[in-house]
This record gives C-alpha cells, structure tokens and sequence, in this order.
C-alpha cells in the first residue's frame, strides 16, 4: 500500500515536472520543475535547491504571504467604521429634527 502510494507520487510529481519543462520549450527535467509542482501542491520545500533556482520561485513565495490579506482586512474595517460612523450621523441628525419638532408642537 505503502508503496503504491509513493509510485504514484512520483508519477504525479515527474510527470508534471515534464509538462513544465516542455511548456518552458526544454529538453531536460529541471529541479525547478519539480520544485514548482511539490511547493504548489505540496507546499513541499526541499533544502538545499532553492539557492539553485535563482528569484523565481522566491518571488512565487513572497506572493503567497498573507500581508495581502491583512492589508484588505484593514481596508475592510475601515470601509464598515466609515460606514457605522455616518449611519450613526445620521441617526443623531434625525433625532435633533424630532427633538425641534417635539419642541416646537
């Protein structure tokens, strides 16, 4: 079972390291290409390749970190405090209006 399991990971892993390195128009099967499919996939990191392939596949890293989330989530909160604030407003306008009217009858 065991390895069966690991015949088909490696299937899996070669054979879409070989999609890559055709779709990149190369002869060879790089250690990028595995590394693309098992960082993707897996969020494997293997040591001791990465050096070897150069910003790329740091870039593809930096872009998964979640400083992109927390900035939206500021962006959020700040878009319902503004919102709260001037529903809150407008309330308080509308009560002045009553109070006059009340006063005034």
């Amino acid at each position: 079972m065991l390895m069966e399991l690991a015949d088909e990971f490696i299937e899996s892993v070669t054979t879409f390291g070989a999609q890559l390195a055709r779709h990149r128009r190369g002869n060879t099967l790089e250690v990028r290409d595995l590394q693309l499919y098992l960082e993707t996939h897996y969020q494997m990191r293997i040591p001791g390749f990465f050096a070897t392939t150069g910003e790329s596949l740091d870039i593809a890293v930096a872009r998964r970190k979640p400083v992109a989330v927390h900035a939206h989530q500021a962006r959020v909160a700040a878009v319902k405090k503004a919102i709260f604030d001037e529903t809150n407003r407008r309330e308080k306008s509308r009560e002045k209006i009553k109070e006059k009217d009340v006063a005034g009858a």
